[in-house]
Parts: C-alpha cells; structure tokens; sequence
C-alpha cells in the first residue's frame, strides 16, 4: 500500500512515496515497516504563484501512476480547514484555493478514480510524527496542536 506525502513550505516543495509493508510487525516503539522512495524536493522562486505550486504537484502524482496509491497527504504552514488553506504567511498564494479538490480531480484524471487527499497544517503533521515515530513514541500523551 503507497501513500504520497508532499510538505509545502515556504521556500520549497517536496515529495514522496511512503509504501506500508503489512507483513511486518509495527508499533511505536520501532521505526520500522515502511520503505521512502521516489523522493524529490524543489526550490519555490520568487516569481511561484498558485498555479506554479499545484502544477508541481499535479505532475508528482502523473509521474507515479500507480493503481496501490490509497492516499496523498500535504503539509503546509498556515491555518488550514476542509482541505483550503485560510490563512498563511509564507503562502499567501495558496490562500483559499481548494487544493485537496483540484488534486483529488487530477488522480480521478491520471488513475481513473479518485483517492482522499488530505491538507494539514505542518507542525501539527510534525507533532503528530514526532508522537508516532520519533521521540514522542516515549510519552504517554503528547501535545499535538500548533
């Protein structure tokens, strides 16, 4: 099973793919039974506007076409509700776009039916895998609000 991750940050964008090995044992006391491939990361310019960011990651997933895919999963700085960022300073641009729609509609394109997409603000995405993977795992509750 393959998800796709993308953080966008102020200054750049990146992305992956994160493929679960269920035959594995997992648990939060071991990193373990995933594999990172298919990385790539790119710097924003100056002249990055919305179309330029959603136009990079549009052509990350084309570049997958895989039919394991179950989900993509985007980071971004900001105050973000029902898959739109509402407000972000180093992103303006991406304010009140329907980014989780537009690249819902482009996997319906490329794969032939639609996946879930999911936008969240990306230090509570950290939090939640510092809680999950780092060195959170040894909490027994752990803050994970921004």
């Amino acid at each position: 099973m393959v998800f796709i991750g993308i953080e966008i940050g102020g200054g750049h964008t990146s992305s992956g793919e994160v493929r679960f090995d269920y035959d594995r044992h997992h648990n939060r006391d071991e990193i373990e039974g995933f594999t990172l491939s298919n990385l790539a990361r790119t710097p924003l310019g100056k002249n990055r506007n919305a179309d330029y960011i959603l136009n990079w990651m549009k052509e990350r997933i084309a570049g997958i076409k895989r039919h394991d895919i179950r989900g993509i999963g985007i980071a971004c700085p900001g105050v973000i509700e029902d898959g739109r960022v509402l407000f972000s300073f180093n992103l303006k641009e991406l304010q009140g776009r329907d980014i989780t729609g537009e690249l819902r509609d482009e996997t319906r394109r490329i794969l032939g039916y639609e996946i879930p997409v999911y936008l969240g603000n990306d230090a509570t995405l950290a939090a939640l895998a510092e809680w999950h993977l780092g060195k959170g795992k040894e909490l027994k509750s752990h803050p994970v609000e921004a």
